[in-house]
């Protein structure tokens, strides 16, 4: 459960979560932590990343499969979603997945 630490300021693990003041810590904590590997304990994004595939992952990598699949030789039109381009965040999930699959250890 995330704790106030000081006014502003919401404690979640090690990180403190109050804006500007965090965001200098964090670009600091990174340069000082930038050739240690990225772990589920000294990384939010990576643990929040884990604990998001691991409990859907399979689901969206069956279901990925299967379109690929059933797809073959055809279009695929993707249904419209106000305010978000959804073929737009497959590409980039695409691309951030390629990336982050070059540095995995």
């Amino acid at each position: 459960m995330p704790k106030a630490v000081h006014a502003g300021c919401i404690k979640l693990g090690s990180y403190c979560h109050d804006g500007e003041n965090n965001e200098q810590r964090t670009k600091a904590q990174a340069m000082a932590q930038s050739k240690e590997p990225l772990t589920i304990r000294n990384d939010m994004q990576l643990l929040v990343f884990m604990r998001l595939w691991t409990s859907q992952g399979r689901a969206a990598l069956e279901a990925a499969s299967s379109l690929v699949s059933r797809s073959e030789g055809r279009r695929i039109e993707i249904p419209e979603k106000q305010g978000r381009d959804i073929k737009a965040e497959i590409t980039q999930m695409h691309k951030h997945l390629s990336s982050l699959l070059d540095r995995v250890v």
